[in-house]
């Protein structure tokens, strides 16, 4: 196609902008743009594209960007151009989301090994193809293929190494043709597995005159092992970013951004002259796609699966063309961090609209749930509203946003000496419900005036809280073992048929109540004595002090808010 430059976004913000700093050779325009607008909609959207297979989804994904070639932009730009990878690995792929972004092209794959997948075929000649790019060797898209590729196109290019660290200086060097090496954006990102380099390939496509390199792990790919700067060795990713002269290495390209751990070890400590170095790295995948993220302005936003390449490969290249950012996610589950990242950084009054990639079985749709809920979240500046507080009972109940994180504090300690912060969750229906007779931190008849204690009531994940005072009680606790009886008197007589009396522990300011039940199930009530302090006896007479006879003595705590029962037996045995 001869020589084309990076349209690029400038759309990264300030985490990323020192990056390019000194990036110059701002790109041309193309004379039209091939890609469809982007849709308006008046409400934050949640799409997916997703296919029977991968290859499917490619073409879904190029449906997408291109609704309708007979009649769109795309049709009428001479050179229109597609970039086409392999479906069945990625690292041939990892450097193509530039390459797609830079041509306003959709990425499709096809199997390796194999003749061009009719369906390919098919979108090739609904998009009117002009230049078509095949990213590898033939090893990769086969020659057959490139002969299919050939009929349904205008021409075809190759862009392919010895291996994919080779590829990727090949593709970077496509991309910047007719670019001063110097401004140069470099990502640099570990080629030995897709996650960093795939989110990175969406960064460098925000960035004018970004590219893609990979590492090897945490070195860089050499016949020998070499490391940052060192000279005179073979290895194309340091061949590219280094210039050696008279036995003398210089740093060549421009700004530099290490993506993921692999690539920040890779670098080391090692400096590149008068250009930045900034590292983006988080404690898993997850984290640092959306710390790459954090540093793109966009509206626009990919989510594919962090465990298999396949989709992602095209979402890389599918969000590329938005200028916009990847984030992945596990099969089964949003990460708390992804979800984090969509709730906080999303902007309330614009038009967000994330993409999902691939079916229910590569993204569940319990994910596209927790994503839908995380965006209606990030719209909710509103504090969640309380209402119904009451204590009765002994219970605190209110009503709330269902799944809100309640809070139950002392508005000072001396209010609770020991300090009390109880959480719980509101229920499916919004309900807040606590048993205050289990409060640890709480003494029976302790009285609290309203305000003494309070609940916090944050609505999950948008963070926004509402603080209520929780209205005046009275608490009556009883604690397990409060009842205790303590069998019959051993100083009354011994013999059965005896009057007697059974000693009884049991809170202060409790009523207590005692029945015996005899071997025809017959119950009488009992007669209970108070004696001092939580001392009570209870009454046997010996017509009932028989053998086998259950007595059951209950204690009870009421006042207005509470009404607490707790029941301890004894049996009478012989030698009473």
């Amino acid at each position: 196609m001869g020589k084309f430059t990076r349209k690029g976004s400038l759309a990264l913000t300030a985490a990323l902008a020192v990056v390019l700093a000194g990036a110059s050779g701002a790109s041309a325009t193309p004379e039209a743009d091939a890609l469809a607008p982007v849709p308006t909609v008046g409400k934050d959207t949640v799409t997916r594209i997703g296919g029977a297979d991968r290859i499917e989804t490619a073409i879904e994904a190029s449906k997408a960007l291109y609704e309708n070639a007979e009649n769109s932009a795309y049709a009428e730009v001479e050179g229109a151009s597609v970039v086409i990878a392999r479906s069945d690995e990625f690292p041939d792929a990892l450097a193509a989301a530039t390459l797609a972004d830079a041509l306003d092209a959709p990425l499709l794959v096809t199997p390796a090994g194999k003749d061009l997948d009719e369906r390919v075929a098919v979108e090739l000649r609904r998009l009117k193809a002009g230049d078509v790019y095949i990213v590898g060797g033939t090893g990769a898209v086969s020659t057959a293929a490139q002969k299919t590729i050939d009929a349904n196109s205008g021409a075809v290019k190759r862009l392919a190494g010895v291996d994919r660290y080779d590829t990727a200086v090949k593709v970077a060097e496509e991309v910047t043709d007719g670019v001063d090496k110097a401004d140069v954006a470099v990502f640099l990102a570990d080629g030995t597995q897709f996650p960093d380099a795939l989110a990175a390939g969406a960064a460098a496509a925000a960035t004018t005159n970004g590219v893609v390199l990979l590492t090897k792990g945490a070195a860089f790919d050499a016949s020998t092992s070499r490391a940052w700067g060192q000279q005179e060795a073979t290895g194309f990713t340091l061949d590219y970013l280094f210039d050696v002269t008279d036995g003398k290495s210089a740093y060549a390209a421009g700004n530099i951004t290490a993506v993921g751990g692999p690539a920040a070890a890779a670098i080391g400590s090692g400096s590149a002259g008068a250009k930045k170095v900034t590292k983006v790295v988080g404690d898993d995948r997850y984290e640092t796609a959306s710390k790459l993220a954090a540093g793109i302005s966009t509206l626009q936003f990919a989510l594919a699966s962090g465990a298999n390449a396949a989709d992602a490969v095209v979402a890389s290249a599918y969000i590329a063309n938005r200028d916009g950012a990847l984030l992945l996610t596990r099969p089964d589950s949003l990460p708390a961090v992804t979800q984090k990242f969509l709730a906080a950084t999303i902007a309330d009054g614009e038009n967000e609209a994330v993409t999902i990639f691939g079916g229910t079985g590569a993204i569940a749709a319990s994910v596209e749930a927790d994503v839908k809920n995380a965006l209606v979240e990030a719209s909710d500046k509103t504090a969640p509203v309380v209402t119904g507080v009451v204590v009765a009972n002994n219970k605190l109940t209110a009503k709330t946003e269902p799944g809100a994180k309640v809070t139950l504090t002392a508005s000072t300690t001396s209010a609770v000496p020991g300090g009390i912060t109880a959480l719980s969750t509101a229920g499916p229906d919004g309900t807040i419900s606590y048993d205050l007779s289990k409060a640890t931190d709480f003494t029976n008849n302790q009285e609290f005036k309203t305000g003494d204690l309070y609940l916090a009531v944050e609505d999950v994940p948008a963070g926004n809280v509402t603080y209520v005072n929780v209205p005046g009680f009275k608490v009556s606790v009883v604690a397990e073992s409060a009842l205790t009886v303590q069998g019959v008197d051993d100083n009354a007589a011994v013999l059965p048929g005896d009057d007697r009396s059974i000693t009884v522990a049991a809170p202060t300011g409790a009523t207590l109540t005692a029945t015996v039940v005899d071997g025809d199930d017959k119950e009488t009530k009992l007669t209970v004595g108070y004696v001092a302090g939580n001392q009570y006896k209870v009454a046997l007479p010996k017509a009932l002090a028989v053998e086998g006879n259950v007595v059951t003595v209950t204690a009870t705590i009421a006042n207005a808010q509470v009404s607490i029962a707790d029941s301890d037996v004894v049996t009478v045995t012989d030698g009473l």
